[in-house]
């Protein structure tokens, strides 16, 4: 009897180990995740603390060793040359004393030579100044703010305190990456009115204003942004959907699986079941998230998402906030360009410049998938890219940021092409209106 019993024990046990083993390879061979946990960030320092040339050192250090293990550009083939320059650059210009913003400055234009817009320093809180502005065609349009609102005025800024637009530009392209030029007109409107951008390009600021020169010889001086306070009212924002006439328009503004997107989804569902044809998706402003929401939005139609092939770069850090098995190698999975259409609903989607990495993707999608038509203007991020950051923060200088440890090819499998054109490209008209005069004209 114990005999049998120790043999069935015995036997139990050979089982569990060979599920175990099963398990094992299959989670070293495959993406499979277990776990991840998020690394503490520091608080930021303020820009003017001087840190030791050692303190230096240890925080360059730390950061290159984090990008050249994390990031895919080191084992996909990719041409290092660019980057081998900025790297030597950066140990040579960080090789002293420096204030934590002198730091972030060549910090920043490190990362950027990899011109990846998910591998870069988060932006700090950091004083900027009410310079109400837009970038396009190549100037810095000047705005004033009246009753609530921006209105343009047709002048474009030449100087700021005396110091040419072009010189702050530098300064802006230097040191934020920046995958296509439609992703430095964002970085130009995002870091124009920052007061360390200001003064890292030779701004003089001894007061609490800067005065702004425009091209037909006047100057407007420009006080320190305060928020305005909130008068109570509470706009409508966050993943919504609507009717407009028969057209039923969703607003995706982030792509996260919220209570709004849930709503969508399933109203969506019921509106092609009850022979709705014409759906407008905005994804204008949503900058990623979640993928998955994208085709689950088109599936939502009767579609298929083409693939977008990957590969994942396994490091350390990697499995430590992912929750991989591995610690090296890589996996890689090939495109699809298996999308499919549903001949009965007529899809426009609507993107601009700040539509960016899962959202862009919903772009590709409809691109490749020859799912429905693209409306407004191309995005700062490209078709194929790197992507799913994995977080840093460095010891000394409290530098917070991100590096990329995937690769995304899109479905056709191109990956040279910078930026994804729109069917309909909307420049001076409104994007929404051309969506709907598209659709029901």
């Amino acid at each position: 009897m114990k005999k049998k019993w120790f043999k069935s024990i015995f036997i139990i046990c050979c089982i569990l180990l060979i599920i175990v083993g099963i398990a094992g390879v299959i989670g070293y061979y495959f993406p499979i995740t277990i776990g991840g946990k998020a690394i503490q960030m520091k608080e930021n320092l303020e820009s003017g603390q001087i840190l030791s040339k050692e303190e230096i050192g240890e925080d360059r250090e730390q950061l290159i060793e984090l990008v050249e293990s994390i990031h895919p550009a080191f084992v996909d083939g990719s041409d290092l040359s660019k980057y081998e320059e900025a790297k030597n650059h950066y140990i040579q210009a960080t090789d002293r004393e420096m204030t934590v913003g002198e730091f972030r400055y060549e910090t920043g234009a490190y990362l950027a030579a990899l011109n990846d817009g998910h591998t870069r320093l988060w932006r700090a809180d950091e004083n900027t100044f009410e310079i109400w502005h837009k970038y396009t065609d190549g100037h810095m349009y000047y705005y004033r703010y009246e009753d609530g609102e921006t209105v343009p005025t047709g002048l474009y800024v030449t100087e700021v305190n005396g110091v040419s637009i072009d010189k702050i530009l530098d300064v802006i392209d230097y040191s934020v990456p920046a995958e296509n030029k439609y992703a430095r007109e964002v970085n130009y409107n995002d870091y124009f009115t920052s007061e360390s951008v200001l003064k890292l390009a030779g701004v003089e600021i001894s007061g609490d204003f800067v005065e702004v020169s425009l091209n037909d010889g006047s100057v407007e001086r420009c006080s320190y942004y305060v928020p305005k306070e909130s008068n109570g009212d509470i706009d409508e924002t966050g993943n919504r959907w609507k009717w407009d006439g028969d057209v039923f328009v969703v607003i995706f503004e982030e792509c996260i699986r919220d209570e709004g997107f849930r709503d969508m989804v399933s109203e969506l569902k019921k509106a092609v079941k009850n022979g709705c044809s014409k759906v407008i998706i905005d994804i204008r402003n949503n900058g990623g998230g979640n993928s998955g929401t994208c085709t689950e939005l088109l599936e939502a139609m009767g579609m298929k998402a083409p693939e977008y092939g990957m590969m994942i770069r396994y490091s350390e850090e990697a499995k430590t906030q992912v929750g991989y098995l591995r610690t090296n190698g890589t996996y890689t999975y090939e495109p699809q360009n298996n999308g499919e259409a549903n001949p009965n609903i007529d899809l426009v989607v609507l993107y601009n410049k700040n539509t960016f990495s899962s959202a862009n993707m919903m772009c590709v999608y409809v691109r490749d998938g020859e799912l429905g038509v693209l409306i407004g203007e191309p995005c700062k991020n490209s078709p194929s890219h790197y992507g799913q950051p994995i977080e840093f923060s460095l010891e000394h200088s409290h530098l917070n940021g991100s590096i990329s440890h995937k690769a995304f090819t899109r479905p056709n499998g191109a990956w040279s092409e910078k930026v994804l054109l729109p069917d309909v490209e909307t420049v001076d008209n409104d994007p929404y209106q051309t969506a709907i005069d598209f659709l029901t004209q």
